[in-house]
């Protein structure tokens, strides 16, 4: 399920992230995003979605990495998708509601 909002003149697009806390287990949460941050996306295949995929994440889905610059600061981001399925994500322009 895509949901775009906009806060102001910003466009934000809900992705799923899988990401771990230091000393903490594997987690999923959504987090929004702007398309105009995204840099780069690339299949993720690291062992990482091993330990994920153990705690039963993601059965069955391709993950991508993701990078977002915003202010002179970069990241990166595992979120739940194909590198097609995400950047299809990232440039559909129609509101979709919850």
């Amino acid at each position: 399920q895509r949901t775009l909002s906009t806060i102001g003149e910003m466009m934000l697009v809900k992705l799923t992230e899988l990401f771990k806390p230091p000393g903490e287990r594997m987690q999923m949460t959504d987090i929004y995003i702007s398309p105009k941050t995204v840099q780069s996306i690339r299949p993720e295949t690291s062992a990482y979605l091993n330990e994920a995929r153990q705690l039963g994440y993601g059965q069955g889905q391709d993950f991508s990495r993701i990078t977002i610059s915003e202010e002179g600061y970069s990241r990166t981001a595992i979120v739940v998708g194909s590198p097609t399925e995400v950047r299809q994500k990232l440039s559909t322009r129609q509101l979709l509601r919850d």
